[in-house]
This record gives structure tokens, sequence and C-alpha cells, in this order.
């Protein structure tokens, strides 16, 4: 049986979870995800390529990306 993980432990483990998690948000300075159909396929296709070094890279980017990209224009 393994002992209890203390503070310090802990804080170590969630400090490497948000560095990891980290590196999926970075969108190339992009403050606003407001892409064209074409621009959010190219995006979820290049963060799809990268999965194996970003895992959560393409969930998040599907995640923020609203239908808006395929709704006719003022619909």
């Amino acid at each position: 049986m393994q002992a209890p993980a203390g503070p310090g432990e802990i804080a170590r483990a969630c400090a490497e979870g948000i560095a990891e998690l980290a590196k999926s948000h970075d969108f190339a300075g992009r403050m606003n995800l407001d892409y064209t159909p074409g621009e959010a396929r190219t995006e979820l296709q290049r963060a799809a390529q990268r999965a194996e070094t970003d895992p959560y890279g393409a969930a998040l980017r599907a995640a923020l990306t609203t239908d808006a990209p395929g709704r006719p224009a003022g619909g």
C-alpha cells in the first residue's frame, strides 16, 4: 500500500498537469476563434496531426470552435 501523497506532491502533480494542458492553448496569438469554414477545417486537421505530441489540442479546438463556421451568413 502506498502512503498518502503530501501537499507538495499534490501541488507538483497539479503543476505538471496544468503545464501539459497549457501546451494545447496556443492559438498562435489569435484572440478570437472566428474561423471561416476553411480555416476551421485546416486548424482541426493540423491539431489532429499533432495528436501524438498534443493529445488535447484537437479536442480543445473542436470544443471551442462553434458551429458558426458551418452556418450560412446571417444564420
